[in-house]
């Protein structure tokens, strides 16, 4: 998008792809590949509703071996191409930001219990960061107030976000389809 510097929060408002792979080149593909294990975006978010992918599976969380990534593998899953993460998984990761770095296993409610009793669900730390995770949710608060997200804005309430655009792989042909996107907020 032409020559320029970009700090990261305005490479996350423009959503950038060569400017999150550089930032991700100088942090270390390493680093991007342990992050996306330890955040469990490559697992099965235990939620207790039937048909939830395996994980290993190109249905959830396909990551691969960090020693079969190649070059154009690592650039790609900076901007979170090739990389296959479910709708569920997201909201785990990102309310584990809102929640000061405690990951919740999410549930459907099937029942509740008359006897007034509360249910309590252990839950994961993922992030003892908190200044990183404010720092984090900050910059997403800006990709819909400046940047991508101005249309998620609700007036009265703080709306962080991030947007993204996927292509779809075509199965048949191989490669991804062309004009077909899956896209997010």
């Amino acid at each position: 998008r032409g020559d320029a510097t970009f700090t990261l929060r305005e490479i996350l408002d423009k959503s950038s792809n060569v400017g999150i792979s550089l930032a991700t080149e100088q942090m270390g593909f390493r680093a991007l590949y342990d992050s996306i294990v330890r955040y469990n975006l490559n697992s099965r978010t235990g939620v207790d509703f039937p048909g939830e992918g395996e994980a290993g599976t190109n249905v959830l969380g396909w990551l691969g071996d960090y020693e079969n990534w190649d070059i154009v593998k690592c650039y790609n899953a900076s901007f979170g191409q090739g990389l296959s993460v479910t709708p569920l998984q997201m909201t785990r990761f990102y309310g584990a930001l809102i929640n000061d770095g405690v990951e919740c296993t999410p549930h459907f409610l099937m029942s509740y219990a008359r006897t007034g009793e509360t249910v309590e669900y252990p839950t994961t730390r993922i992030s003892d960061d908190g200044e990183a995770i404010d720092t984090l949710v900050d910059m997403l608060g800006t990709v819909v107030s400046d940047g991508t997200g101005t249309s998620a804005a609700i007036e009265g309430y703080t709306v962080a976000g991030k947007t993204a655009t996927g292509e779809i792989y075509d199965e048949e042909n191989g490669g991804y389809r062309e004009g077909v996107y899956n896209l997010a907020f």
